[in-house]
């Protein structure tokens, strides 16, 4: 004999699943991962900097964040811009052998370097050799540090975002599921 057994509640239980699954799961993903994109522009900002040796508001002005748009596939995007810098940007000093700065974080001096402004840039400049031999004034050339691309590309620290993204996100999805749900 077999008895069946009747749950009350089922067909309402099924249609609240069926809208948590085709509206809240793709908003609260859409906003994790937006979540997690701004974080991942402020951690990759502080150690890019740390490993160039520069300070985090000249790298944080060439990051772009393009966030996650709800309805398409939930991928936000960072873009990080810029070449080499200029090495004024690494605490650059004029001294008597030249200029002193840090890139890289460690102090060195650039020997016939000096320090000149060029429409209303400070920029670190050095006198080209001509067949071997320093020139007297012109041409110039600039001398440039790291650059922000590059050192975002470095292992260690592709390896700490990859550890961010990692940890954060399954945070950020299960707060954003209870947000919406509630």
């Amino acid at each position: 004999m077999a008895d069946n057994i009747d749950i009350q509640g089922l067909p309402e239980f099924r249609r609240t699943l069926g809208r948590l699954e085709h509206d809240v799961l793709p908003e609260a993903t859409t906003r994790a991962v937006n979540r997690v994109a701004d974080s991942l522009k402020s951690h990759t900002a502080k150690s890019v900097a740390a490993h160039m040796g520069v300070k985090q508001a000249v790298v944080r002005a060439k990051i772009t964040v393009r966030k996650a748009k709800k309805g398409v596939e939930p991928v936000a995007q960072l873009t990080l811009k810029g070449n080499a810098l200029n090495i004024v940007n690494f605490s650059a000093r004029q001294t008597q052998k030249g200029v002193s700065a840090a890139p890289w974080g460690k102090r060195r001096v650039f020997h016939s370097a000096f320090i000149t402004t060029v429409k209303g840039n400070r920029l670190v400049m050095t006198r080209q050799k001509v067949s071997g031999q320093r020139v007297p004034r012109m041409p110039i050339r600039t001398v440039l540090g790291p650059g922000i691309a590059k050192s975002a590309g470095s292992p260690e620290v592709s390896a700490l975002r990859a550890t961010l993204i990692a940890t954060r996100m399954p945070i950020e999805m299960e707060s954003q599921i209870k947000f919406l749900v509630e």
